[in-house]
């Protein structure tokens, strides 16, 4: 029997309402979404609601939703880096059959990006398939954490590896987990464009119109217009035009 691929949003809810349309072949996949159902915000606590609940199942029919109270990690002073390997490995060490999958991929819940090129794309097993531009060295190894991907098992064993980290930021200890466990990796670059709160109007416009931003370039009107929108909201941190294909 031919195995499935397996796809895992994780993070916090943000904007996800507003990505599932702007992605392709969701249906051609199984879909584990592992995020907050109560988190505090600097002392602000704050619980999806059901609505909220109801509109994932909406969105992806079959989506497995794990959901997860903020209070797992008590009064530990945590990292965001921790969250998000919680949200991994609560995500793929919910599958109980290791047998069943071929491909999995872990990616940000509120992004977009063109992951389902992967569908297409043989995979070598034993093998981690990671976003990197830096030498594979001992701190010297940046990996992008907004996706990560490889066959199932290889996956939840380094996934896994994270389980007591703390460290403040993720990038480099996920390069030095690759390196000082010697697991194989592959270069993996998908078109990505992350959806904050200030874009979601932005986007929603879109999905009413069925656009798939991630179809456009730099030349299109909307990535323009979503560059405008980041760079009004967020002066100090702008970004370029000549950043986007």
């Amino acid at each position: 029997m031919k195995k499935k691929d397996l796809l895992i949003f994780f993070g916090k809810y943000r904007t996800f309402p507003v990505i599932p349309q702007q992605l392709f072949d969701l249906d051609k996949v199984d879909v584990i979404f592992s995020t907050w159902k109560t988190t505090n915000t600097h002392g602000i606590n704050y619980q999806l609601s059901q609505k909220e609940i109801d509109l994932v199942y909406k969105l992806i029919p079959h989506v497995n939703l794990l959901l997860s109270d903020y209070v797992y990690f008590k009064n530990e002073r945590i990292h965001n880096s921790k969250k998000m390997y919680y949200h991994w490995i609560n995500a793929i060490n919910s599958v109980d059959d290791e047998e069943k999958y071929d491909k999995v991929l872990l990616h940000r819940c509120d992004m977009i990006s063109n992951w389902h090129t992967i569908l297409n794309q043989d995979w070598k097993s034993d093998t981690l398939y990671v976003q990197t531009s830096s030498p594979a060295e001992i701190d010297n190894f940046w990996v992008n954490d907004y996706y990560l991907g490889g066959d199932f098992k290889t996956v939840k064993r380094f996934v896994n590896l994270f389980k007591d980290n703390n460290d403040p930021v993720s990038h480099f200890p996920i390069g030095n987990k690759i390196i000082e466990n010697n697991f194989n990796w592959e270069n993996l670059k998908f078109n990505t464009f992350l959806i904050r709160e200030w874009h979601f109007d932005f986007i929603s416009a879109l999905n009413d119109n069925s656009i798939k931003f991630i179809t456009q370039n730099k030349h299109s009107k909307y990535v323009r217009r979503y560059v405008e929108i980041h760079n009004e909201a967020q002066p100090n941190y702008k970004i370029e035009i000549s950043n986007f294909k």
